[in-house]
């Protein structure tokens, strides 16, 4: 099982949205800490897991039909 499941709620859109948020929330600060930073990495590899996931899941269908 991989960091997501079918069964989850969360799609490409939430995380985009998620990441926008959280840059908005960071954008005017100084006091962006460590862990701030490493958060919006995991957002963003969470994105990106699942866009690939998507992309790899859609080819996987096309050759199928073929």
């Amino acid at each position: 099982m991989g960091l997501f499941d079918r069964a989850d709620k969360l799609n490409a859109n939430d995380l985009k949205n998620i990441l926008l948020w959280y840059e908005r929330m960071n954008t005017e600060r100084d006091d962006i800490t460590l862990s701030d930073n490493r958060t919006m990495i995991k957002i963003q590899a969470m994105l990106i897991y699942q866009e690939e996931s998507y992309e790899e899941e859609s080819r996987f269908r096309r050759r199928r039909r073929d």
